[in-house]
C-alpha cells in the first residue's frame, strides 16, 4: 500500500493550487500568459509564500494575495500602515482579505491616494464585523 506523508500531501496540494491559479490568472489577467510558465510558478508560488507569511491560508487569501501583488506589485501592504496592521492582525482571514481587496481596488484605481485606499479597508473592515472578532 502506497503511503503519502502529510508533507507530500502538502506539497502536492500546493502544487495543485499553483496549477488551479496559474490557469485562472493566464485566463482572466492580461499580460500574465506571454511569462514563461516557469516565471509564472515562481511569481505564484513567491506570491503564495508571501501570503502565508503574514497568516493568509485560505485559497481565497493567497489568490487575492497574488493578484495584488500582479497589480501593485511586491510588498504593496508597505505603502500603508493601516494595511500592515490590518494584516499582521489577528482577526479573522476573511475579514482581512475583504477590506485588503477593497484596498487594493481603490489603489489601483487611484493609486496616488494612500489615504483614499486606507478610507476603504475601514469602511471594509467595519462592515464585516459581523464576521468576526
Amino acid at each position: 500500500m502506497l503511503k503519502v506523508h502529510s508533507q507530500q500531501q502538502e506539497q502536492l496540494a500546493r502544487a495543485m493550487f499553483i496549477q488551479k491559479m496559474q490557469a485562472a490568472f493566464s485566463r482572466d489577467i492580461p499580460g500574465f500568459a506571454d511569462l514563461a510558465e516557469q516565471d509564472r510558478k515562481e511569481f505564484l508560488d513567491e506570491s503564495m509564500s508571501a501570503a502565508e507569511a503574514i497568516g493568509l491560508i485560505t485559497e481565497q487569501g493567497m489568490a487575492s494575495y497574488a493578484l495584488a501583488v500582479w497589480w501593485l506589485g511586491p510588498d504593496f501592504e508597505t505603502v500603508s500602515e493601516e494595511l500592515q496592521a490590518l494584516l499582521g492582525s489577528s482577526y479573522p482571514e476573511t475579514r482581512k482579505v475583504h477590506a485588503m481587496n477593497e484596498w487594493v481596488h481603490e489603489m489601483i484605481g487611484n493609486p496616488d491616494d494612500i489615504a483614499a485606499a486606507d478610507r476603504k479597508l475601514k469602511e471594509a473592515f467595519g462592515r464585516t464585523e459581523a464576521w468576526g472578532r
